[in-house]
């Protein structure tokens, strides 16, 4: 005569909690679902025919396995601090405790393809080595060994800085006698928005140096021209 069904008891051992699952049939094995993760069951089975039903077997003890977090952490703060870093600050995620075992920290440039990644176990980290005056996102995880949470993500922006080198591609035309035409490239890293040019002016074998600030409005060309007239008048002021 076969089983008409098995009665499973799982038990938390950390609550105390009962859960009674009944099988029908001959089955002889069983999922049970709707656990805590990462928490200490006991099992016991019973079986049943219509005669009534047995002793419950020795307990068999399991832990089920974790699961990532499922909050995000919290940012608190991202300032710039020395040139090319920033220095950032968060929280871990709510009700964590201290399950968490690290970071990571995902920094996108705006615009670009480009992204970075920094790990951590910290609450704070200064990301270095970032390009001036430029917009990113960063997103911050926590692992608890079972996984990367949600992202906290936030928008920064990096300072500017003396532009990395100086215009490129300079040369002179002479338009007339007391005339010449330059042109420039800006640099090649201007590390900020350009907002003038200083071009120094001086004769061959003569010391005196005259300068002149060219201002720049509105969008900033690549490509620059500019007409110096009067050249014998420039350098013939005192």
């Amino acid at each position: 005569m076969g089983m008409d069904e098995y009665v499973d008891v799982p038990r938390s051992t950390r609550t105390g909690e009962e859960r009674t699952v009944t099988l029908y049939g001959n089955s002889t094995s069983a999922t049970v679902s709707g656990l805590l993760p990462l928490t200490q069951y006991s099992f016991s089975i019973s079986a049943e025919n219509a005669a009534g039903m047995s002793e419950f077997s020795p307990a068999v003890i399991y832990r089920t396995l974790g699961e990532a977090l499922t909050s995000a952490p919290l940012i608190e703060s991202v300032r710039n601090t020395s040139e090319g870093c920033v220095n950032v600050t968060w929280k871990g995620p709510p009700n964590a405790g201290d399950s968490v075992t690290g970071y990571r920290l995902m920094v996108h440039r705006m615009g670009t393809g480009t992204m970075r990644e920094w790990h951590t176990k910290g609450n704070e980290h200064s990301l270095c080595g970032l390009p001036f005056n430029s917009a990113f996102m960063i997103s911050i995880e926590a692992d608890n060994g079972y996984g990367y949470s949600p992202s906290a993500t936030g928008i920064f922006y990096t300072d500017q800085s003396v532009p990395d080198g100086p215009p490129e591609n300079v040369e002179a035309h002479a338009v007339s006698s007391s005339t010449v035409t330059l042109t420039w490239s800006a640099p090649r890293k201007p590390n900020g928005i350009i907002i003038a040019y200083q071009i120094y002016m001086k004769r061959i074998k003569d010391n005196s140096l005259r300068t002149v600030r060219l201002k720049v409005r509105g969008e900033t060309p690549s490509r620059y021209a500019y007409n110096i007239s009067d050249l014998g008048k420039i350098f013939c002021r005192e």
